[in-house]
């Protein structure tokens, strides 16, 4: 992936602010200031990232032994990522995989050269299943959603964390993503606008 400066025309826009990161040599979440997006940037160099949704235990709200009789695998869809696949720019290749449909097997992540996770913590086991696989393949782990971001000090293999709502996280990170300034922590403390969202990919 290239390290040279980002590139000077525009088509990804976010806020603007100060945001809140923490090097990758620690897991505490010190807040540390560092400059302001204040140009929006045009990423130019296009990447395979694969989506990957942990797989949900069998619990009472889980309901994997009904989903059968109505023809159902999976009760809860990973719109999530959805959304972000959405978010991401459009010359990037993207692929979904939820893993209460079928399997993460190595080739899958191999295709890839990024792994994005969104989880909760129920789903804690087999996000560390899939983090392991993409370590062992020397793929880069960027995790999200409510678990990551709650207890991402207790999360070990992941090379990026997008914590809070990624319609105000994301953005930013893929502006750094590119020249090689991402962090351990990517934090941006507004507020989600969630009807700026765009629809689900």
């Amino acid at each position: 992936m290239p390290r040279s400066a980002a590139p000077e025309s525009s088509a990804l826009e976010f806020a603007q602010g100060p945001r809140r990161v923490q090097p990758c040599d620690g897991r505490r979440m010190n807040d540390i200031q560092v400059r302001q997006h204040v140009q929006p940037v045009r990423i130019e160099v296009s990447m395979k990232v694969l989506l990957v949704y942990p797989k949900m235990p069998a619990t009472y709200w889980s309901l994997r032994y009904v989903l059968p009789f109505i023809g159902k695998k999976a009760l809860f869809p990973p719109l999530g990522l959805l959304t972000v696949a959405a978010m991401l720019p459009a010359d990037y290749e993207v692929r979904l995989l939820d893993m209460n449909v079928e399997p993460l097997t190595r080739a899958a992540v191999a295709w890839a050269d990024l792994v994005f996770t969104s989880s909760m913590i129920v789903q804690k086991e087999s996000l560390e299943r899939a983090i392991r696989l993409c370590n062992e393949l020397g793929k880069p782990v960027v995790a999200g959603g409510p678990y990551p971001t709650t207890c991402h000090d207790e999360i070990r293999g992941v090379d990026h964390f997008v914590l809070n709502e990624a319609e105000t996280t994301l953005p930013p990170f893929l502006h750094d993503l590119v020249p090689g300034l991402v962090n351990c922590f990517n934090n941006w403390p507004d507020q989600s606008r969630a009807q700026a969202l765009p629809p689900g990919r």
